[in-house]
């Protein structure tokens, strides 16, 4: 088992005398058969899978048999009383036949698959991903002054008091409900995540990047405030956007509904009562659509992208914790442009260091590596003054890879874009191994 199911291994015993009768239909007589004194022992595997985070938390179950019935014996016979297993070779026929009919359904690594929720609790394919840097916070004591919370304080808190109640934040982002993520926690009300790695979430050009402050401890209460952005907007940017988005609370922009529950008591009438009912949650509804609109116009105005281009009036100052990020879209291709008998995994790529790259006109190489792999590239830091980098931390990952079409390209290239090398893993050598930490010669280059 692992953190996205449950393997069940359960030994089945099962001794009955079943009242069953078919038909059998040959050389055009048709004659009933009954299955009788029916005895089965078998390891039985279930897996739970996937597990989700919205109930029944079970996506699907996938039954199937570890290896033959240890023990399968039957009697079959012509009403009254005529036993066919007494004739020569029919038991063992019928065995056979019995088990090339489960081998393909239902022995291990078939399996017999059940859903449970619409489309086994798994969300749809993506078509992309997108890589999400935080860098920085400002402002983050403004959640106290500016949420509803505590709205009515009225002013800032000086700097001594800051200090001496500097709280821990964390950021939890997400594209789909059931995979938020989360930063690692950081104090202060002008937190730094320089240093974090990069992380990646699937997603399509429609779907929604969701970031939420907490503060630790504080999960009880309603959150500090919500931002988000349409992850098609990053793709027409095309390449690394450095963004700056305002933690706003999710009802800040809402209006309250003045409408009152009607209840029988006060002499109102079923139908008056729902109508008062839907009306209010209409209300609700359209209060909800137009506070997201004035949040969505806010990270707009608020985003430092657009501060130079854009003729709308921006505020002196913003009254909101804000978050510094460098957001990236990578298109990864549709996945059902492929055989679906393919299987699509995951790698991670982490460079460690290179030995001897070769020098450009007797000068150092200045070496840069670009990673790439299922429509995906990614550019590590150029080091400098050096045939014999290392690289810290340089961790990439590549989403929807087919072990059995993509292959992991590694160029070396120096200043200028001069060629100083490549390389080429096989994904199906990685798969088999789970894990690769070796050294791999490149080619091209006399050396390296």
């Amino acid at each position: 088992s692992h953190l996205e199911n449950v393997i069940l291994d359960i030994e089945l015993t099962w001794g009955s005398d079943p009242d069953i009768i078919v038909t059998l239909y040959m050389f055009g007589i048709r004659f009933p058969v009954k299955l009788a004194n029916l005895q089965l022992k078998m390891v039985l595997q279930v897996t739970f899978d996937p597990l989700v985070d919205i109930l029944p938390c079970i996506g699907a179950l996938e039954v199937c048999l570890t290896d033959m019935p240890e023990i399968l014996d039957f009697g079959l016979f012509i009403p009254p009383k005529i036993d066919l297993m007494s004739i020569p070779g029919v038991h063992g026929m019928v065995r056979n036949i019995v088990q090339q009919s489960l081998a393909p359904l239902m022995l291990y690594p078939y399996k017999l698959h059940m859903p449970i929720m619409p489309n086994s609790g798994i969300q749809a394919s993506s078509t992309g991903m997108l890589r999400v840097k935080f860098i920085s916070g400002t402002g983050f004591f403004k959640r106290r002054n500016y949420s509803k919370l505590s709205r009515k304080a009225g002013k800032a808190s000086g700097r001594m008091t800051r200090l001496l109640k500097s709280d821990t934040y964390f950021i939890k982002f997400w594209t789909r409900d059931a995979r938020q993520l989360q930063t690692p926690p950081r104090n202060g009300d002008v937190p730094n995540w320089d240093g974090t790695p990069d992380s990646f979430v699937l997603c399509d050009r429609e779907t929604t990047l969701f970031m939420r402050l907490v503060k630790t401890g504080a999960e009880r209460v309603s959150n500090y405030g919500e931002c988000q952005i349409t992850c098609g907007e990053i793709a027409d940017r095309e390449g690394p956007v450095t963004l700056e988005l305002p933690f706003i609370e999710p009802s800040y922009y809402k209006e309250e509904c003045p409408l009152e529950y009607l209840i029988a008591a006060d002499g109102y009438t079923y139908d008056e009562i729902m109508q008062r009912y839907a009306d209010i949650e209409a209300w609700n509804e359209k209060a909800e659509q137009d506070a997201v609109q004035q949040r969505t116009k806010y990270f707009y105005r608020a985003s430092t992208a657009k501060r130079s281009n854009s003729k709308v009036a921006l505020p002196k100052t913003i009254n909101h914790p804000t978050i510094k990020v460098e957001l990236e879209y990578i298109d990864t291709g549709t996945p059902d442009d492929v055989d679906e008998e393919y299987e699509q995994g995951l790698i991670t790529v982490e460079l460690v260091e290179a030995r001897n790259i070769l020098r450009v006109a007797g000068n150092p190489p200045n070496p840069k590596v670009t990673v790439r792999c299922a429509k995906q590239y990614f550019d590590s830091t150029r080091k400098i003054r050096t045939s014999h980098p290392k690289w810290d931390n340089e961790r990439f990952v590549f989403y929807n890879v087919l072990a059995d079409l993509d292959t992991i390209r590694i160029e070396v290239t120096g200043l200028n874009d001069v060629k100083l090398g490549y390389c080429e893993i096989d994904a199906k050598l990685v798969r088999s191994n789970v894990m690769i930490r070796d050294i791999f010669p490149l080619q091209g280059v006399d050396k390296g």
